[in-house]
């Protein structure tokens, strides 16, 4: 009877030390926690990217081809998100409209526009009428990049606001 009463201590102490190391404390957690980040599609934020309050001046459009940088523009080209509410200033016309980010993903509709005929030609004048081609939008510090369904980017700087992680 006491070689059975051994075993089981012994069992017993056995399973207890493997679900102590199991049930949490902050290594145990630590680590379950670092090797979920890890297997985590990279290409999909952990968290939603929040653009509201924020206002991007556009520094360059890429076509794929070649990068235009825009940044020395006299009269910047200018996007701000507010709720759902997008706003898109070229440096003549502006435009409003709706936008949406999932995972990634940026839908924007823009319903209203005006329609000035600008005086000289800016790559940044396409601006309006390229948004609505956006395929998925992220964040690198003060740097927010929109891609295009063409394969085109556009690259904005923050002007206002504070940058989404």
């Amino acid at each position: 009877m006491s070689s059975h009463l051994a075993r089981a201590t012994v069992v017993t102490l056995c399973l207890a030390t493997l679900l102590a190391g199991c049930s949490g404390g902050d290594r145990g957690t630590s680590a379950a926690t670092s090797s979920a980040r890890e297997r985590r599609d990279p290409s999909t934020p952990a968290e939603p990217l929040q653009l509201s309050g924020t206002s991007w001046r556009l520094i360059s459009m890429d076509d794929g081809r070649d990068e235009e940088d825009t940044s020395g523009a006299e009269v910047p080209a200018v996007v701000t998100f507010d709720g759902e509410r997008v706003d898109v200033y070229d440096g003549v016309n502006d435009a409003s409209g709706s936008y949406r980010v999932e995972r990634g993903r940026l839908a924007i509709e823009l319903r209203s526009r005006s329609d000035v005929a600008p005086v000289g030609e800016l790559p940044q004048y396409e601006l309006i009428d390229l948004l609505p081609s956006a395929t998925s939008v992220h964040v690198d510090g003060e740097v927010l990049t929109i891609e295009l369904e063409d394969g085109g980017r556009l690259r904005f700087q923050l002007a206002v606001g504070v940058a989404p992680d």
